[in-house]
Order: structure tokens, then sequence, then C-alpha cells
């Protein structure tokens, strides 16, 4: 009796040792990354749907050999910074992008006005030659709707970041003390309404090629760092703008920018699906567009075909314009869809539209 109670106190204090050991460096720790809890959250275990599971994608690509002329064609437009055509530093055979004004933020953006779903990457190459200035900044600007609300994503010596900056970031769920209370923990700053959503020690060496990608559907953002994913978080903040590039104090090159990007379908309503029909039990998803007439609080629900609640996609502030939100035809609670048409509701302040969505075996 006395040596099968001790085997059992072994085996359970072997299960609490690895249980914690394998908690551990997610909750503690220098890799921790920095987001509101209940608000972002890492998604994990699940296979990650492609963009070309919900439609036909464009792709689109540069790289900078066929422009003979120093300056950009009219598919980009700077906003700052000194960005040229020019020869990779040591490579006579090679023409890249150039931004070579290290006193000041430079950014450069595509003309195209709105991306919503879609993959984003480019080669970088940070050049401190001339001058050995520490706190540059490097990356990507992406859902772009104006001069204070987008996304950033930046790499640096020490670290690679994104954050989300918009009015009154974080955008919280109304009611959610959590929220309020996760925005202070993690930092946010109110003179730039800042709102730190991830930040990892994996930083880049000057005089290196690296490539920097970001892939964006409906509210799930992957990263990824030379070809391996670094993160994916969910955030509903700014669902759709300009994609582009941009430097703080630091010269680079840029080269082989890689675009693909779902079209949003065209429809006159407040909320509309990609496709009408689809089968969960398949594994297929999809996609749900809504409209937001003004930067606000808005709530996309999911009634079954008896009028019941089966699931809320998405609650709280978002931006203004096209947003998105996938669905997998599961409801609250793991709810297993049911053979039937269900309802797709979108309800803003003032304003209300709602859809249809067939769910078959």
């Amino acid at each position: 009796m006395k040596n099968h109670l001790q085997a059992v106190l072994r085996i359970g204090l072997i299960a609490v040792f690895c249980l914690i050991s394998g908690n551990l460096p997610a909750l503690t720790g220098k890799n921790r990354p920095l987001y509101p809890a209940g608000r972002i959250k890492t998604v994990s275990g699940k296979p990650k749907p492609a963009l070309s599971d919900f439609g036909q994608v464009i792709k689109r690509q540069w790289d900078f050999q066929k422009t003979t002329r120093k300056k950009l064609t009219t598919a980009w437009k700077p906003l700052a910074g000194k960005w040229r055509v020019g020869m990779e530093p040591g490579q006579a055979d090679n023409r890249v992008l150039s931004q070579k004004d290290n006193r000041r933020r430079s950014q450069l953006f595509l003309s195209r006005s709105q991306y919503t779903n879609f993959e984003f990457s480019v080669r970088l190459w940070v050049d401190t030659s001339q001058d050995k200035t520490r706190n540059w900044q490097v990356g990507l600007i992406f859902r772009r709707m104006d001069a204070g609300c987008y996304y950033k994503l930046r790499v640096t010596s020490a670290n690679i970041a994104l954050s989300r900056h918009a009015p009154g970031c974080p955008a919280a769920i109304p009611g959610s003390e959590s929220n309020t209370q996760a925005a202070s923990a993690t930092g946010r700053h109110a003179k730039t309404d800042e709102q730190m959503l991830m930040l990892l020690p994996l930083g880049v060496s000057p005089g290196k090629w690296y490539r920097l990608k970001v892939i964006c559907l409906g509210e799930q953002i992957t990263i990824k760092l030379d070809g391996k994913e670094i993160q994916t978080i969910n955030d509903f903040g700014i669902g759709c703008g300009k994609l582009g590039l941009f430097t703080y104090k630091s010269r680079a090159f840029f080269d082989d920018l890689k675009l693909t990007y779902l079209p949003v379908p065209e429809s006159s309503k407040g909320i509309w699906p990609h496709r009408k029909i689809f089968r969960p039990s398949q594994g297929k998803k999809v996609l749900v567009y809504y409209r937001n007439p003004k930067t606000g609080p808005i709530t996309v629900r999911v009634k079954d075909t008896r009028g019941g609640l089966f699931n809320v996609l998405t609650q709280g502030v978002h931006s203004a314009g096209i947003n998105s939100v996938v669905w997998d035809g599961w409801g609250i609670s793991s709810r297993k869809p049911e053979t039937g048409r269900y309802l797709l509701e979108f309800s803003a302040e003032g304003q209300a539209s709602v859809a249809y969505v067939r769910v078959k075996p």
C-alpha cells in the first residue's frame, strides 16, 4: 500500500513538473508577446486557411530589374524620404529600391487605396555604413486608413514588433473591464495612440538581407521572418487600407516585393459572405464582409435555422470602411452546425443589415 502511494505521488509530481515547465515560457521571460488579455490572442493548434480558399487571388511583384529610371512608377506614392531605384551595394547587376534619408521618418505606399485580405512581403537590407544610428527602424505599414490609423510591423537590431495606431487604442469591447486593465498593463501610448500587439527579441543585423512578411485574413494577422512564422494573433481594430514601406533614422534597400490579395466582392449591402453555400464538415469556411459607416462599436452575429443566437463572430470598436471575419460554421461552445440557412446580422450605431448563408452536410 505504501509503495503504491509513493508511486502515485511520483507520477503526480512528474505531471505537475511537466505542466509547469511546458507553460512557463509563455508566461514569463523575454519571449512573452505583449497583448491585452482577452482581446488579442495567439492562434495555434489549427491549420490556417489560405487566401485562395476564399476566392480567386491577384498577384503582383516588383523586382525593379526593368526600372531604367531613378524615379518610381505611378504604382508607388512616396510621402516622405528619398526613394530611388539603383544598384544593390556590391552588385552591379541587381537593381533595388533604396531610401537614403536617415534624418526622419520616410514612407512609401502603393497607389491603390484599399487592401483588406492579403499577403505582403519584401526583402530588406539596413545600411548603417555611413552612420552609426542605434535606434533605427525599418518595416511595413498596412491597412492604413489615414495618417493616424494603421498597423506597423517594424524590425530593429534588438526586436521585431507589431503595433496598432488608432485614436483611442486599444479598441475595447464596450463594458469590458479586462481590456481596459490589459491596455494599461501593456502600455498604451496616449500621445501617439499606439497599442503594442507583439514584441519579440528577434532583431536583424545591418548589412544582411531579410524577408519580412505579413498575412492578413479577416481578423487574423500572421508575421513571418525569412519564411519562418513568428506569431499569429487576432485583432479586429482596422479592417482595410493602404500598403507600404517605412524607414526611421535609417538608410535601407528593398527588393523583390510580393503582393497577393483577395479582391472584395461587390455588394450594396452592409454585410455579405464571399460564398452563399459552404460545408463546415469538409473543413470549408466562409469569409464574411461588412461595411462599417463610421468608426465605432459594431456586432456581427450568426442566427441559426430557428432564429436563435448561434455565434458572435466579432464585437467591439471597428474602423470605418470594409472589414471582414472568417466563420468556420461552428457555434458558441463548439455547437455543431446543422444543415440549413443561417442569418448573418451586422449591427452598428443607427444601422443594421442581414444576409444569408446556407450550410450543407
